[in-house]
């Protein structure tokens, strides 16, 4: 059983005193990424909420806001099929209406700008103020001990993590891999918009992510210089690339031989298609 909610004061009494919550926000239109998160917290919590709701202000002018997949019943209808202990409580908010979330029109602007002005906020300006700005509702509507975010957006994992720590230190934030496609496309919603042979295409981001990856390892000095020269060659070679960077995966800075981490970030458009992914590795 899924119990749905479609009102802030209708979830705000079920969930009241309950001790043990994990939360995970989606925009709906569910796909295994989403579904292994959903997964991750009903093994850690008594009771895990999904939230379904297109966030608009997340959305940049000429966006696909009003295209963006709406698919409740279906997404109601995976929640029903997912194995889970009887005990185990799941529920579902899917707000009736923007204003349950939205009630004035936000004045209060979120920027935390050493993990922003790179990756996906350069073409979109003020998309991660509204990530905040729904994600900061939501933690203090549902007030969970633990929340699930996937590691595919991997920037906002950062940004959110950042939030949690200065407002929410009291809610863990829980990151889960990337969910692949048999061919290795990163599972998205917006895959949804590709045909076949587009599908086909997309593939170029994967493989040159893990190629630049294999490369970087395989390099015994200079594996920052020449990985990066690669990057400026694959991005002159195809306009298609929005953006493709190796950065340090801790707080998104220029890489140094004192990073313990790294992350290859890559965008890519296949027609109008933006599609995101990343691979991190440990030095």
């Amino acid at each position: 059983m899924v119990e749905i909610f479609k009102t802030t004061n209708a979830l705000r009494s079920r969930i009241k005193d309950i001790p043990d919550t994990g939360l995970v926000p989606t925009m709906g239109n569910l796909h295994e990424g989403h579904l292994k998160l959903v997964r991750e917290s009903l093994k850690q919590n008594q009771t895990t909420i999904v939230t379904i709701f297109v966030n608009p202000t997340q959305f940049g002018k000429n966006e696909d806001l009003d295209s963006y997949p709406k698919t409740l019943q279906e997404d109601l209808e995976k929640l029903y099929r997912l194995n889970r202990p009887d005990e185990k409580n799941l529920i579902a908010f899917a707000p009736s209406s923007e204003k349950e979330l939205y009630p004035i029109k936000p004045n209060v602007i979120f920027s935390i700008p050493h993990l922003e002005k790179k990756l996906c906020d350069l073409n979109r300006p003020g998309h991660f103020n509204g990530v905040m700005q729904i994600i900061y509702r939501l933690f203090k509507l549902i007030e969970p001990n633990q929340a699930y975010f996937g590691e595919k957006d991997y920037q906002q994992l950062l940004i959110i993590k950042c939030l949690a720590e200065e407002f929410f230190s009291e809610i863990k934030i829980n990151s889960v891999p990337i969910v692949r496609e048999v061919s290795g496309l990163a599972m998205s919603s917006r895959n949804n918009y590709l045909s076949d042979d587009e599908k086909k295409d997309a593939l170029i981001l994967p493989k040159t992510l893990t190629n630049l990856q294999e490369d970087f390892i395989n390099l015994k000095n200079n594996c920052i210089t020449s990985t990066q020269e690669s990057i400026n060659k694959l991005i002159k070679k195809d306009p298609r690339w929005q953006y493709l960077e190796l950065l340090d995966a801790v707080n998104l800075g220029i890489p140094s031989t004192k990073s313990k981490k790294l992350i290859l970030a890559g965008a890519y458009k296949v027609n109008s298609v933006k599609l995101i992914d990343n691979t991190v590795f440990n030095l």
